[in-house]
């Protein structure tokens, strides 16, 4: 739909400098990586997951949303700059992380995940496809052309 919509591209940053790309060309790391997902061998057991502890399963799912909600209303409070991309990988990975392992910590696991036992090759495989094809060659988006670097959601 978006590549009918936009037939000449579309811009993959609100950064200034960004040109537009076609969205084919920039589905294409993605749809590798699912391909080789698909085709790479599914490991041996079963995958199995059961609900521990289902209120404290709601209650780390509503703080999680919460984190996620809350961003964009503390957009205009960040700094700008390498400062705001710091506040935004602890606001997403560090914070995140901390609540579920205190949470697990003080009061065990809310899920009990069983995965099925498989070689690193075939976890690290579609990921590093889909970060080399997407940061590197015709399929990246690229630095910005011009302009100076703003941030960006």
């Amino acid at each position: 739909m978006t590549a009918w919509r936009h037939p000449d591209g579309v811009v993959v940053s609100r950064d200034p400098g960004y040109a537009p790309m076609p969205v084919l060309l920039l589905l294409v790391p993605a749809l590798a990586a699912m391909a080789l997902t698909a085709l790479l061998p599914r490991g041996r057991g079963a995958a199995e997951l059961g609900v521990r502890r289902g209120s404290a399963l709601r209650a780390e799912t509503a703080v999680l949303l919460g984190l996620v909600l809350a961003f964009p209303l503390l957009v205009p409070l960040l700094p700008t700059g390498e400062d705001y991309v710091l506040v935004k990988a602890a606001l997403f990975l560090l914070v995140p992380s901390v609540v579920l392992a205190l949470s697990a910590r003080r009061r065990g696991a809310s899920l009990m995940i069983r995965r099925p036992e498989v070689g690193s090759a075939v976890i690290a495989l579609p990921a590093l496809v889909l970060g080399v094809l997407s940061t590197v060659g015709p399929f990246s988006s690229g630095a910005p052309r011009a302009g100076r670097p703003s941030r960006s959601c």
